[in-house]
């Protein structure tokens, strides 16, 4: 593969000197490419220079669909090449090798391919422990698998901050992680709309090393492509558009009720004119966006023998076409056009939009930028852009000479004029808050609060809305997986008002839906811990009304799903999504979400009925799937931390390997056998089966339950013994077992982060045990899981330690009698990190256990 210079230099800094890096290019020079490379190239040596997993993060999810449809098969190619065995490994696991992870398509859930393309709120969203791809009991899952993984940051400068002066918001929690995780995370950080000063102090922050393509290579990507930037006296209207239109024109809006008015307003006159009118906006389905942008792909991209439209040589092969579009277009789009028209923006993203205008080699492109148009007198919103930036970056550009070549250096200068002062602001506010900032880092990751999101990520966060007359009948389970769409609370909010006053008009009885998280299990027990295969299923609860807009906005916020009627909220073929209000230009369309299909690698969330497992069997499966799929994405983050915090070499996996044995100790218990034997014949009498004690299990691990049969569900509601907890009790059982093999005392920060694992292998939360004695001979089920989970490592233990009985009830406690093991508070960032990568591998092998059990009988 030809590599550019800069490309390169990134994969020796990356792989040979073991650098992270900074990397500062023009839009459509190759940065994508820069940064997997080495991640590809490292995978198909099977070196040690980076982790086996990569989360690529950009600000929009319009681009992670780009990059999957590019890199898919990748993977699979480096396993025909080298004759690796990638596929085939992480098929055992059933899970693809890449993968995409937004909110429309949650496909890998839990970061588990080795390549996951995904959006800057899903990768932080995990790593803070409130993720948004699965529930609270498993929110510990996905944190090691961010700060584990080689980490691509895409367009860092189009992360979301707060609105107001806070500093907070995705880009700085990005840094402040960063910064935590030196010497352990590996990162590269891309941008091509920084300024100067500002790449310069996040170097010196994170010590890394900056990459900008210069010089005669610069010249190079240039390729005589030249484009002007203007600026209009007057605001965009379709007749300014279509008086400078040739054969190709982009126009941009900032919002998505903007871009929806000037395609309705151009609509008529580019029919007349047969040209084509594409709108692309962020409220289309999945299947419209993808539709839509494979068309101006192929028609406004470069030509091939493959797409014979499009760009060649600097001449336009493609259809006459206008594209209306919003910032979705901003970024990875790799097409191009004559003119683009764009509303007053920031200087980091008119250069952004301008990126696609002249983009290609021997063209030549026009920008024009256009003022903001008075409403009712008044001076136009530039949400969600700062206003000051707005001005400041219009004003620039009035002053420039318009016949003058806007290349990259100008660019560049535009931006150090107009940004460098708001980026050292937002450092030296960043530094004043660096603790604030840290300490809602490590609440999320003890407490898993979904509250600190707004502040973390982004406080203009979008509520999902299905659009469905009867949710509670149809979307019962997952409902991320039907078609919804994303909206501004404080947008809701303004409509609810009108769609209460119009209940008795449109004949409907209630006008907005909540879901409801609900677990499948018997309600009459107290049970914290929920078997890892056992379904959520969601309800629909009212919401109800408010004339105060800011509490409503609240709700929203907190809301995982909300469900609108059809009557209030439609989908429109060419428009998209559209809230009813008091004019409407068109006839209202029946629509209801469907469900969606599986798309960017597919989703593991579906699970089978549950079978019946012996102890050992059960942790044989475990230890089967932790080495085929889990370690492998683990290991370069456990030798990172052995080093960093000074642990001997192999202890981490020492540790997992002991969390795999003794995680369900507390299942070997007198009553949770009691229960689990009356459970299987009470299930064989109903299904009439014969129930031979011979051909079950000594000491079972599960039983045999199907989440899908009703009438299982409510037999389970029937047994005398109610089913218990006993993942805090395997805690206090194994303690002493743990912390003597690892040569260690109980309070240490290995075994304290092996306790948690295992307390929390169910829940994320679980903090409390009760009264517990083992089933006699339940000590060579010990001895032989320890064995298991052993295998040909050479450490010791004295399975003659266990805890046995357990007398008391209490909270969890470690031997120092200090606050419950779960996750450490502020300062105790050791054992966070040991944790959540011991954690994730006990459930993840608990989860794929099953994919192995067989070979374990």
């Amino acid at each position: 593969m030809a590599l550019r210079d800069f490309q390169k230099e990134v994969y020796r800094l990356v792989v040979k000197e073991r650098k992270n890096v900074i990397l500062q290019a023009p839009t459509g020079a190759g940065k994508t490419l820069a940064a997997i490379y080495p991640f590809i190239r490292n995978l198909e040596q099977e070196g040690d220079a980076l982790p086996y997993k990569c989360l690529y993060a950009t600000p929009l999810r319009t681009l992670t669909n780009q990059f999957y449809e590019e890199y898919k098969d990748w993977i699979e190619r480096i396993d025909k090449k080298r004759g690796t065995n990638f596929v085939q490994r992480y098929q055992l696991m059933k899970r693809p090798t890449v993968s995409i992870q937004t909110g429309e398509q949650p496909s890998d859930p839990q970061f588990e391919s080795p390549l996951t393309f995904c959006t800057i709120d899903q990768l932080l969203a995990s790593a803070i422990g409130t993720p948004y791809s699965i529930g609270t009991r498993m929110a510990n899952i996905n944190a090691a698998a961010v700060f584990g993984s080689y980490l691509v940051l895409d367009e860092f400068h189009l992360y979301p901050l707060a609105e107001d002066d806070t500093c907070f918001g995705a880009r700085t929690t990005v840094l402040e992680l960063l910064m935590l995780l030196k010497g352990v995370t590996r990162f590269v950080l891309m941008t091509a709309t920084l300024s100067q000063e500002m790449i310069d102090e996040l170097s010196k922050l994170l010590d890394a090393v900056v990459v900008k393509v210069e010089g005669e290579e610069l010249a190079e990507i240039m390729q005589e492509r030249q484009r002007t930037i203007r600026t209009s006296d007057q605001p965009m209207t379709a007749k300014a558009i279509l008086a400078q239109h040739d054969q190709c024109s982009l126009v941009v809006c900032n919002t998505v009720a903007r871009a929806q008015m000037i395609y309705w307003q151009l609509k008529d006159e580019a029919s007349r004119r047969g040209i084509e009118l594409v709108l692309l906006h962020s409220r289309l389905t999945d299947e419209d966006r993808r539709k839509r942008t494979e068309n101006v792909t192929e028609q406004l991209g470069k030509f091939t023998a493959k797409n014979p439209a499009g760009w060649k040589g600097g001449q336009y092969f493609g259809k006459n076409m206008i594209v209306v579009a919003t910032q979705v277009i901003e970024v990875g789009l790799d097409i191009s056009v004559q003119v683009l028209h764009t509303e007053s923006a920031p200087a980091n993203s008119v250069i952004q939009r301008a990126g696609r205008c002249a983009r290609f080699e021997k063209q030549q492109g026009r920008v024009i930028v256009y003022p903001l148009a008075e409403v009712q007198g008044k001076s136009a919103s530039t949400k969600p852009y700062d206003k000051a930036l707005c001005d400041a970056t219009f004003e620039a550009l009035k002053q420039r000479d318009p016949q003058q070549p806007f290349d990259f250096l100008q660019e560049q200068a535009l931006i150090n004029m107009v940004h460098s002062k708001s980026d050292l602001d937002l450092l030296k506010r960043f530094k004043n808050r660096e603790e604030a900032i840290q300490k809602l880092i490590f609440e999320g990751l003890r407490d898993h609060s979904r509250s600190i999101i707004s502040t973390l990520i982004r406080d203009v966060a979008q509520v999902r809305i299905l659009i469905h007359n009867k949710p509670e009948e149809a979307i019962t389970e997952a409902p991320w997986q039907w078609q919804s769409f994303a909206l501004h609370p404080a947008s809701l909010a303004s409509h609810m008002e009108f769609f209460e006053a119009q209940r008795d008009a449109l004949k409907i009885d209630w006008v907005c839906k909540e879901a409801r998280a609900e677990i499948d299990q018997n309600k009459n027990s107290t049970e914290e811990e929920v078997d890892s295969r056992q379904k959520t299923t969601y309800t629909w609860d009212l919401m109800a009304s408010s004339s105060n807009k800011q509490s409503l906005i609240r709700k929203f916020y907190a809301s995982l799903m909300l469900a609108l009627q059809n009557a209030l909220a439609t989908y429109h073929p060419e428009l998209g999504f559209i809230l009813r209000s008091d004019s409407v230009p068109f006839d209202w369309p029946a629509y209801e979400s469907p469900k969606l299909g599986k798309k960017g690698g597919g989703n593991n969330s579906a699970f089978g009925p549950i079978k019946v497992q012996s102890y050992i069997q059960h942790i044989g499966g475990l230890v089967d799937a932790y080495n085929t799929g889990i370690v492998p994405g683990l290991k370069y983050v456990m030798e990172r931390l052995e080093t960093t915090q000074g642990l001997p070499t192999g202890s981490i996996e020492h540790a997992i390997r002991l969390a795999i044995a003794c995680h369900d100790l507390g299942k070997l218990s007198e009553q949770w056998q009691a229960w689990a034997d009356e459970w299987q014949k009470l299930l064989y009498a109903q299904k009439g089966w014969l129930f031979d004690a011979n051909n079950m299990p000594r000491f079972y691990a599960k039983t045999d339950y199907d989440s899908s049969d009703s009438v299982q569900k409510d037999l389970q509601k029937k047994t005398k013994n109610k089913r218990p907890n006993h993942a805090c009790e395997s805690v206090v059982l194994g303690m002493d077992i743990i912390a003597d093999s690892l040569g260690m005392l109980v309070e240490d920060p290995l075994p304290l982060a092996i306790y948690a694992a295992i307390a929390h292998h169910h829940s994320a939360n679980a903090s409390t045990y009760k009264a517990t004695r083992l089933q006699s001979g339940a000590e060579e089920a010990v001895e032989q899981a320890l064995q298991r989970a052993r295998q040909t490592f050479t450490w010791s233990f004295n399975h003659a330690l266990l805890q046995n009985p357990i007398k008391r009830d209490s909270d969890l406690k470690p031997a120092n009698g200090d606050p419950e093991i779960a996750v450490p508070n502020l300062g105790m960032e050791q054992e966070t990190w040991l944790y959540y990568v011991i954690v994730r591998a006990l459930r993840l092998a608990d989860q794929h256990a099953d994919d192995f059990s067989a070979n374990n009988k």
